[in-house]
């Protein structure tokens, strides 16, 4: 029971973890090509 319980904790966390990552790549890669626009024009 310990162990399964740990277990479904690490992978909540894995997955909170992605969607974090994945959040902040979208914010940093729209950011980058606001920033590259600006400095085009």
């Amino acid at each position: 029971m310990e162990k399964e319980d740990g277990k479904d904790k690490k992978e909540h966390g894995f997955f909170e973890i992605n969607s974090y990552s994945l959040s902040q790549g979208l914010i940093n890669f729209r950011v980058g090509a606001f920033g590259s626009l600006v400095f085009f024009f």
